[in-house]
């Protein structure tokens, strides 16, 4: 198992253990030396607007290369909403609850853990120069009330933090550099579990959560292959906090608001991984940026903050 280190950053030598020809470590024998040099300068050919690949620039680009070209190349602001910013909020709050947790001072309860949820969104709000109008307020306020003090009351308590908003890094054989940052890490000495929070509409399925792109990037950076998605689902419904099954063993509702899905991600396609990371690189670096696909649902006014310019009215 790899072992995360106490340090801000896991080191890429840490990584050996996943035993796969993609990581730049010392101990990687696997491949023929000259192979190795050949795919290691093909970075040094491409022209990327940042020094690394981050998750979350592979997922943008994937989903909308325009979307991509528009933030990262012509570096347009990004306009948050109102999703986005309920999101960070009760990321803020979780991240709070478990570093007291980790430091042995936990003295943030369910109830004021809402609270704090609903201060952070007032707060972020105003730093991103977003108007809450009277009538999302009350919306809003309530849910993210609701779904922290839910997650904080039933989730909490029964998790080890180990690490908050871990930043890992490490470089591919091809030399392209991979950032990423890991929402929680908990367990104990003998098996660490990678968490991330999903804020959503609806419940996740364990198909989405076995075949998102994070979850196997973060085992390949840090060679854990246990992940859990701890997803925190809106709802205008009460809230009801007993655990309840599902069809799948891997799925279990710790209220029903509040899904937890174990992934093992010990049997990753690391060559398929490998290759999308470095075909994403090469394109970004021709500079040929295509719209996604007319239907797709980040092709709406709602959740591209090019859309009038991309495919605004005169474009339709």
């Amino acid at each position: 198992m790899a072992t995360l280190t106490s340090t801000s950053v896991i080191s890429t030598k840490l990584l050996g253990s996943l035993g796969t020809d993609f990581l730049d470590t010392d101990i990687d024998s696997s491949i023929e030396s000259a192979v190795k040099r050949d795919r290691a300068e093909l970075y040094s050919t491409l022209t990327l607007p940042k020094p690394y690949l981050s998750v979350s620039q592979i997922k943008l680009f994937l989903l909308c290369p325009k979307a991509y070209e528009y933030l990262y190349v012509l570096k347009r602001p990004w306009i948050s909403n109102v999703p986005m910013l309920k999101g960070t909020s009760e990321h803020q709050v979780f991240e709070k609850v478990y570093q007291e947790k980790i430091e042995g001072t936990l003295v943030t309860t369910p109830k004021i853990a809402g609270e704090f949820g609903v201060f952070r969104m007032e707060e972020n709000a105003k730093e991103e120069g977003f108007t809450l109008t009277s009538k999302v307020k009350d919306t809003i306020f309530k849910q993210i009330e609701k779904e922290v003090t839910t997650y904080v009351e039933v989730i909490v308590p029964k998790v080890n933090p180990l690490f908050v908003e871990k930043e890992v890094r490490a470089t591919l054989v091809s030399g392209i550099p991979i950032l990423g940052y890991i929402d929680l890490v908990h367990g104990d000495t003998s098996k660490e579990i990678i968490a991330d929070y999903k804020i959503s509409g609806k419940k996740w399925s364990l198909s989405k959560a076995v075949n998102d792109l994070q979850f196997q990037v973060y085992s390949m950076l840090t060679g854990i292959k246990d992940v859990q998605v701890h997803n925190i689902v809106d709802t205008k419904l009460k809230v009801r906090k007993s655990r309840k099954d599902t069809k799948h063993p891997e799925v279990y509702d710790a209220a029903s608001n509040i899904r937890v899905i174990n992934v093992d991600n010990a049997t990753i396609n690391y060559a398929h991984l490998n290759n999308i990371i470095e075909g994403v690189a090469k394109t970004i670096s021709s500079g040929i940026f295509v719209p996604c696909a007319l239907d797709s649902w980040k092709c709406t006014e709602k959740f591209c903050n090019n859309y009038s310019e991309c495919r605004g009215k005169a474009n339709r």
